[in-house]
């Protein structure tokens, strides 16, 4: 039974000895250090700070007791460095104690006390505050290696290197370079792209004025910046990324922006509105001070039609509606300048083909004509016109969009009438309808006729004749009043009053297919007869045989003839005598016999009259 006894326990034992053999610590290694970026320039690094490394007991029996042992970690190859100086380490444990820690450049020794027993206390001991940097590229492995791995023993970290205490990787950063598509010239408000190398890297963050304020104008993935809002001198420059993390700076470019000129397009059609086929100028103007020679660019819906050319004109009569016309000025040094856009709309003719329909193809001198264009078209003004010389025949009126009676002025004389159609959206877009109208104006010419021989008051009015058709008497130019027709034709007393002087004129017509002549004029003279009651008296009524009378009128009148007659027959006793409104005295032949005289007066116009006073002698 005791044999039995001792045989298991030594089996326990056995069994023990060999868990704890087999047993390791666990070691937590430091990170950190994976992603060290060099710096430019001086190829090092920064110093990179790395979380701690931990070793920790599985039992407690890992690591070897002793005092005064070393624990040493070192590089496994490349070139790195810690800072030297910087480092921590503590324990915990009941069974471990913590003497001191060295931290060189290439090492980091950590010197610890193990204490013996059957504590069953799993130790620890953990260092912090390493700091890291690389002076090239490359990558490590933070390792306990001989021979100058320490003495401490440590159950699976032996000094063989085999066990990582952190991941080191150090990599060169990218060069950053930048470049634009202007040569570092721009003119103001003229768009230039920045393009950052190298490419395919993860980050690019553009600056301005990266020695100043420091603006970040883009941070993304695209390697290239656009902008038209710089001003002159500012600097320019770009942080790429890798995907590694590292960084580097470009230097700044400085960019030159020209102060530029401005530029304007206008066009020969008002209000942007012009006919279909009608020639259009577009002007380009410049502002500012290009520098000289200034070159023209003319564009339609973006597609260059002229230029570029020294010509600052582009003329067309090729444009459709809604057309886009801009044109680019380009001065002599590197500025543009993009004028407005031009809208163009474009009116279409009016159609010429509209039927034209006159009321009559005869008219009568002066009078008018109407004619009707059918299915007039709507915002389309139509006139008459001459189609020998385009003057117009009528007033203009607006289409309806149905028939369109126009009226014209009055004719004189045979004419072709033509249609002109005017758009009233635009100026100059006007076509003639190819529907004309001859139109012969009928002009009978006035009847033939004279004027009366002049009569003298209460004398017959005298009949009057004209020569032609359907014959018809006014007594007013205007021939409104119709006061007879026909020839011979007799003037009743309230058209030719013969018992009182004066001229009476009539204006006589003839009408032929419907037309009436312009009138002949026919006067009808009615003479005054002489003052009849004039006094009479002799110088004596007594005279010796053989010897004359004088016999004065008195008063007598201007230009009438006075002479003596024999009153029983009419013979005459004296001289004609020219009256001057005096007394006048009329001397009688020699008389030889006794006589009653009468006086005869005779007007100018051969109307005579017997004064009423007669004279015995």
């Amino acid at each position: 039974m005791h044999l039995l006894k001792r045989r298991l326990i030594f089996l326990l034992l056995l069994l023990i000895s060999s868990f704890y053999a087999n047993s390791q610590v666990t070691v937590t290694p430091a990170t950190g250090g994976e992603s060290i970026c060099l710096n430019a320039g001086p190829s090092t690094s920064d110093y990179y700070s790395l979380s701690d490394i931990v070793i920790t007991e599985t039992n407690p029996t890992d690591i070897g007791a002793n005092t005064n042992r070393t624990f040493v970690l070192r590089f496994s190859g490349g070139s790195f460095e810690f800072l030297a100086g910087t480092g921590s380490a503590t324990v915990t444990g009941s069974n471990i104690g913590f003497n001191s820690i060295s931290v060189t450049t290439s090492t980091v020794t950590v010197n610890l006390s193990l204490f013996g027993g059957s504590s069953s206390s799993i130790n620890s001991f953990t260092i912090s505050g390493l700091q890291v940097r690389a002076t090239a590229a490359g990558s490590a492995n933070i390792v306990r290696a001989s021979p100058f791995g320490g003495s401490l023993v440590v159950n699976g970290d032996a000094t063989n290197g085999g066990v990582n205490h952190g991941t080191l990787s150090a990599t060169n950063p990218p060069v950053a370079l930048i470049s634009d598509d202007k040569g570092g010239v721009i003119c103001s408000s003229e768009l230039i792209t920045f393009t950052a190398t190298p490419m395919s890297a993860v980050n690019y963050e553009f600056i301005l004025d990266p020695s100043g304020a420091r603006t970040t104008l883009q941070s993304s993935a695209s390697d290239t910046y656009s902008t038209s809002s710089l001003s002159n001198g500012d600097q320019v420059s770009v942080i790429v990324t890798d995907a590694n993390g590292c960084t580097d700076e470009s230097a700044a470019s400085t960019i030159t922006v020209n102060p530029g000129f401005t530029s304007s397009l206008s066009s020969s059609a008002v209000a942007d509105t012009s006919c279909d086929g009608e020639s259009v100028s577009f002007i380009v103007s410049t502002g500012g001070s290009p520098s000289t020679p200034v070159n023209y660019e003319f564009f339609v819906n973006s597609i260059s039609v002229q230029g570029p050319s020294l010509t600052n004109t582009y003329m067309t009569s090729t444009l459709n509606d809604d057309d886009d016309i801009y044109a680019v000025a380009i001065e002599n040094g590197s500025c543009s300048a993009t004028t407005n856009t031009i809208t163009q709309t474009i009116i279409p003719l009016p159609s010429n083909s509209l039927t034209v329909n006159p009321a009559t193809a005869n008219v009568c001198f002066g009078e008018t004509t109407d004619i009707t264009i059918v299915n007039s078209e709507t915002n389309v003004q139509y006139q008459l016109q001459d189609d020998s010389d385009d003057s117009p025949l009528s007033n203009t009126l607006n289409g309806t969009g149905s028939d369109l009676i126009i009226t014209s002025f009055t004719l004189n004389s045979n004419v072709t009438i033509k249609v002109a159609a005017s758009s009233t959206l635009t100026s100059n877009c006007s076509v003639d309808l190819t529907d004309n109208v001859a139109i012969t104006v009928l002009n009978p010419s006035p009847p033939t006729s004279s004027d009366p021989s002049p009569i003298c008051e209460n004398d017959a009015t005298p009949s009057l004749t004209a020569t032609g058709t359907a014959i018809k008497w006014y007594d007013d130019a205007g021939l409104t009043n119709l006061v007879g027709s026909g020839s011979p034709y007799t003037p009743g007393g309230a058209v030719v009053d013969n018992t009182t002087a004066g001229t009476y004129r009539l204006y006589v017509t003839q009408t032929v297919s419907g037309c009436e002549s312009a009138a002949t004029v026919v006067d009808v003279v009615v003479n005054a007869l002489p003052s009849n009651s004039l006094t009479v008296s002799p110088a004596s009524v007594n005279v010796c045989e053989n010897s004359t009378s004088t016999i004065t009128v008195q008063s007598s009148e201007n230009n009438v003839n006075y002479q003596l007659l024999d009153n029983s027959d009419d013979s005459p006793l004296s001289a004609v005598y020219v009256g001057d409104g005096g007394d006048l005295d009329l001397i009688s032949y020699a008389l030889t016999a006794d006589v009653t005289i009468k006086v005869k007066a005779t007007t100018p116009g051969l109307c005579t009259d017997d004064l009423t006073n007669t004279v015995s002698v």
